[in-house]
């Protein structure tokens, strides 16, 4: 029922096999599988988490008291973002709490939004929801203590619009660049072991729709997918390789 996605420069080359091992028939390869974790990291939202610890029960705080706590974390957060040149308008602050029941040895993280008097009025109900949600149970006559209060500070990033793939004749052989003799291993789930000649692709000059049958080698930058005989490849509008594992 899953679709395997392979990326890394090694990812695509060992697909096929790590797919047949895992019992799927379905690989999705994305566009430059081998900078994909580059490429997110450049496109994901700068984030700086901040935590002050502060241990204490729950029921000997009040808001007044933790107000400031909250001020400072947040002007904190505030002042990192600034820092990285993001506009007051594309910034976010969450503020949190780490409780927990008195006794525990771990804690579970409450979302407080702005950290408002209602925020704060509800903390233990949310706690005792959030406890059951996660353990199956809760315990709201026990006593909850405090153990840090955390802040993300969220800086939204400009993101690119990806350019989708130039159309192909609908379900069109793709021509390849050349032949060349690969040696493929012999598995448990097949008998594709030996030589065998196979065609050779830049994945650049591929267009949307078109369909690669294995043995073949699609070359690019950042990677090599390797089709093993009897595996069929077509190419998907935004440029990802969608594989039907063989037989």
């Amino acid at each position: 029922d899953f679709v395997l996605v392979p990326f890394g420069g090694a990812g695509s080359m060992h697909g096929t096999p790590v797919a047949r091992d895992l019992g799927l028939k379905r690989l999705l390869i994305p566009p430059n599988p081998g900078i994909l974790c580059a490429f997110g990291l450049l496109v994901s939202d700068l984030r700086h988490d901040l935590l002050e610890t502060y241990i204490r029960p729950l029921a000997n705080l009040s808001y007044d008291e933790v107000q400031p706590i909250f001020n400072r974390l947040r002007d904190a957060a505030r002042s990192l973002l600034d820092r990285d040149g993001v506009l007051p308008a594309k910034q976010q602050v969450e503020l949190r709490a780490d409780l927990c029941y008195i006794g525990q040895s771990f804690e579970l993280t409450i979302p407080l939004g702005q950290a408002s008097p209602e925020d704060w009025r509800v903390i233990g109900s949310s706690f005792h929801a959030a406890h059951l949600t996660r353990f199956g149970h809760c315990n709201e006559q026990a006593s909850l203590e405090i153990v840090s209060f955390s802040v993300v500070g969220l800086g939204a990033v400009d993101r690119p619009k990806l350019t989708p793939v130039a159309a192909g004749a609908a379900s069109a052989a793709a021509a390849p660049l050349a032949m060349r003799a690969v040696f493929f291993e012999t598995d448990t789930m097949s008998a594709v072991g030996g030589w065998h000649q196979s065609k050779v692709f830049n994945r650049a000059s591929l267009c949307s729709g078109h369909v690669i049958t294995g043995p073949a080698i699609i070359d690019e930058v950042s990677a090599t997918t390797v089709l093993y005989p009897g595996d069929t490849c077509t190419v998907h509008e935004n440029g990802s390789l969608m594989v039907q594992v063989g037989s």
